[in-house]
């Protein structure tokens, strides 16, 4: 999101360079109130709801974005995908700490060199 949204916004929607920059605006402002909350929804419903949820909310607000593509939906859109993205990791990382077959280091280990792998794969710019 820290490039493609900006150069979606400017390229295919045409707004100006301030404005494009809103979008991973909208995406990071979202994922922090999504880390500050989170635990609260997550102990309701429970991790794996929890993670389908954001998921679904993510793969949703990327998709609206980019079918209606207009400019405050894009922004919505990718409020979203920050809302959903924000709980994912941490209940990855949460998980693998309690794990009872690997003690919580290698499997907290195990679970960020899978990540860092991922984004070295393939970096956002």
């Amino acid at each position: 999101m820290g490039d493609w949204s900006a150069v979606y916004l400017y390229d295919t929607l045409k707004t100006g360079p301030g404005f494009a920059a809103a979008g991973y605006a909208a995406f990071s402002l979202s994922m922090a109130f999504g880390r500050l909350f989170g635990d609260r929804f997550t102990e309701l419903i429970g991790p794996a709801r929890m993670v389908r949820s954001c998921a679904a909310t993510a793969a949703v607000g990327l998709g609206v974005a980019l079918a209606v593509a207009q400019l405050v939906v894009a922004l919505a859109g990718f409020a979203c995908a920050g809302a959903g993205f924000s709980i994912i990791f941490p209940t990855a990382l949460s998980a693998a700490g309690r794990t009872g077959d690997m003690a919580t280091g290698p499997a907290l280990a195990a679970v960020t060199t899978a990540a860092y792998t991922g984004f070295l794969v393939g970096p956002p710019s």
